[in-house]
């Protein structure tokens, strides 16, 4: 169970044991994950074996995040906490049904219009929340979004 009371699933709270794709999630901290100390023989363990601090203030690409109350590997304290510690937060989305959860970000019935139509408008070049255009193109192309007929003035394009 989190601090909030929801249970975890297939584990223990947060993200303490496991490498995730958001950072390790201890005491409220948003951290490096790292097991090599607990791989050593106690002989050998030297410093500090606490993980890393992440220098969140350092991130400068635009971040939008997208949440969900059901979402057993988050608690809307935390996504709150991390909006606040990041620079260049364009965009906070609460998913508007209760029971949505961490697996139907990929695999919900709801998904398309509850989340990616969400995405796919912010990833739209002429969207309000792209910010100042400060950002690189090269990162919305790994998105799928595509420049068609290059030097004539073409239109995006999603590609798969």
């Amino acid at each position: 169970m989190t601090s909030s009371g929801k249970p975890i699933a297939g584990g223990r709270e947060g993200e303490a044991n496991s490498q995730s794709a958001s950072g390790s999630k201890v005491k409220g901290k948003f951290r490096e994950f790292d097991n090599r100390p607990q791989l050593l023989p106690i002989g050998l363990r030297l410093g500090n074996v606490e993980p890393l601090d992440y220098p969140l203030h350092m991130i400068t690409a635009p971040v939008v995040l997208l949440y969900a109350s059901n979402d057993w590997m988050s608690d809307i304290r935390d996504v709150s906490r991390l909006a606040s510690s990041l620079p260049n937060v364009i965009d906070t989305y609460l998913v508007p049904q209760s029971t949505f959860n961490h697996l139907d970000f990929m695999y919900g019935i709801h998904s398309n219009t509850l989340v990616y139509d969400r995405i796919f408008s912010i990833l739209n070049p002429n969207s309000r929340l792209r910010g100042a255009g400060s950002h690189s193109t090269t990162s919305t192309i790994e998105f799928g979004l595509w420049k068609t007929g290059a030097g004539t003035g073409g239109e995006w394009e999603w590609h798969w």
